[in-house]
């Protein structure tokens, strides 16, 4: 039996890059290490826009003609406990706080619950939805 939670986590520096003076590119490790410490070492994949990569090959991680314009950290994890997660990245200093989200599908659930950091809090501003 496994209890699946789908998340994908959008934030300034999400893919890696510091070139931005004032992204959070360095939360990325934080991240890795917070997910792999919950879900018994499992890591989010970085699905990034990977621009100057040619055309997109089928199999990627998008449909469509082009790489997607965004940058992404995504993963279905079995047994993530949700709320420890968010309680430890709220810890994280965010310097771009507007440019996060975190988009959240437990398995019982039948659409993805959407937060946001708001005074630095992380707080759920679509919740869940089961039918």
């Amino acid at each position: 039996m496994s209890q699946v939670t789908n998340v994908m986590l959008q934030f300034l520096g999400c893919d890696g890059d510091s070139y931005w003076g004032d992204d959070d590119a360095a939360n990325v490790a934080r991240v890795q290490a917070i997910v792999g410490e919950l879900a018994d070492g499992q890591q989010f994949k970085d699905i990034t826009s990977q621009r100057d990569e040619g055309p997109p090959q089928p199999g990627n991680f998008w449909g469509g003609s082009k790489y997607p314009e965004c940058d992404l950290l995504a993963g279905a994890f079995n047994y993530l406990p949700l709320d420890q997660f968010i309680a430890k990245i709220e810890k994280l200093t965010w310097r771009c706080p507007a440019f996060f989200r975190l988009f959240a599908q437990s398995q019982e659930c039948d659409a993805f619950g959407v937060w946001v950091i708001r005074d630095g809090k992380i707080v759920c501003v679509v919740p869940e939805t089961e039918l």
